[in-house]
C-alpha cells in the first residue's frame, strides 16, 4: 500500500515538473521574443555610433598628412574595377555614382594636392586563395592618375546636399537643386563653377597607413567583407573651371562609410530605425 502511494507522489511531481518546464519555456520565448530586437538594435547602433567616430578621425588623419607632408595621401582605392575602371562590382551600396574620365583641369585639380595614383580593386580574383586580392581588403592594382583616366564620381543628390548647402536656383541644363546634373555629375555651383565630387576608399596602401595610422579602418555595417567593399571613403571636389578658365586644388569635403552614408544619414538611420 505505501508502494503504491509512493508511485503516485512520484508521477504527481513528474508531472507538476513538466508543467513546470513547459512554463519555463513559454516565459524564455516571451523574454527571447523581446530581447532579439533590443540586442539588434544596440547592435546597429553601436555600428552608427562608431562609424560617426571614426569618420571623424579619418577626416582629422588626412589633415594632419597634409599639414605635415604639405600634401594629400596617394594611393587611395578607386573604387573602381581594374579590368575596365568600372564602378566595382563589389561595393557595399550601388547607384551612388558613376565612373568618370577626369577632364584636363579635373586631373590638374587632384594630382596639385598630391593625389598621383590610385589603387583598383582586382573583382575578378576576389574570391581566390590571396585574402589581399578581395574587395573587402582594398585595392591591388596601380593606377596613375591623368587626363581621361576614370575616377569614381557621385550622382547622389543626397550626398551633394551633405557637402554643398542650397544654393538657390542654378542655370544649368538638367540640373536640380544644388546645380547637380545627375546623369554626369556635374555640379555647377551658383558663382558658375563646375565641380565634381570625387569619392576614393582608404584602403591598406594608402600613404596614410604608416604615418599617420596603423592600419585603415573597416566598417563593421559590412558583414560581407570577404566579398563587399568595407573601408571607409574620402570625398574631394575636383574642379574644371567655369567662369573661369583657372585652374583650382581639390578641396577634401568629408568623408562616408563603406555604404556611402555621410554622418547626418548614421544618426538618422539609428533614430527612425531604418533598414539598409
Amino acid at each position: 500500500m505505501k508502494k503504491s502511494y509512493s508511485n503516485r507522489q512520484s508521477r504527481r511531481q513528474m508531472g507538476l515538473t513538466l508543467i513546470e518546464l513547459v512554463m519555463v519555456l513559454v516565459v524564455l520565448t516571451a523574454l527571447a521574443a523581446m530581447v532579439v530586437p533590443i540586442i539588434d538594435n544596440v547592435r546597429r547602433t553601436s555600428d552608427k555610433a562608431t562609424a560617426s567616430a571614426v569618420m571623424k578621425q579619418l577626416l582629422e588623419n588626412i589633415s594632419l598628412y597634409r599639414t605635415t607632408k604639405g600634401i594629400y595621401p596617394s594611393n587611395f582605392d578607386s573604387l573602381l574595377d581594374d579590368a575596365d575602371q568600372s564602378v566595382a562590382s563589389s561595393l557595399a551600396k550601388s547607384g551612388k555614382g558613376i565612373s568618370h574620365a577626369l577632364t584636363a583641369n579635373e586631373a590638374t585639380s587632384l594630382t596639385a594636392i598630391g593625389i598621383k595614383q590610385v589603387q583598383d580593386l582586382d573583382v575578378d580574383n576576389s574570391l581566390g586563395l590571396t585574402y589581399r586580392n578581395r574587395p573587402g581588403n582594398s585595392g591591388v592594382s596601380p593606377r596613375t592618375l591623368a587626363t581621361g583616366q576614370q575616377v569614381y564620381v557621385v550622382t547622389d543628390g543626397n550626398i551633394v546636399r551633405s557637402v554643398y548647402p542650397l544654393e538657390g536656383s542654378v542655370a544649368a541644363a538638367n540640373a536640380g537643386d544644388y546645380g547637380l546634373h545627375s546623369a554626369t555629375g556635374t555640379i555647377t555651383k551658383a558663382n558658375g563653377i563646375r565641380v565634381k565630387l570625387v569619392v576614393f576608399g582608404v584602403g591598406p596602401r594608402s600613404d596614410l597607413v604608416g604615418q599617420t595610422m596603423m592600419s585603415p579602418p573597416a566598417y563593421s555595417g559590412v558583414t560581407a567583407a570577404d566579398t563587399k567593399y568595407n573601408r571607409f571613403l574620402a570625398i574631394f571636389a575636383a574642379y574644371d573651371g567655369g567662369v573661369t578658365t583657372s585652374k583650382r586644388r581639390a578641396q577634401l569635403k568629408g568623408a562616408m562609410d563603406s555604404t556611402f552614408d555621410f554622418l547626418n544619414q548614421e544618426i538618422n538611420e539609428v533614430e527612425e530605425n531604418t533598414i539598409e
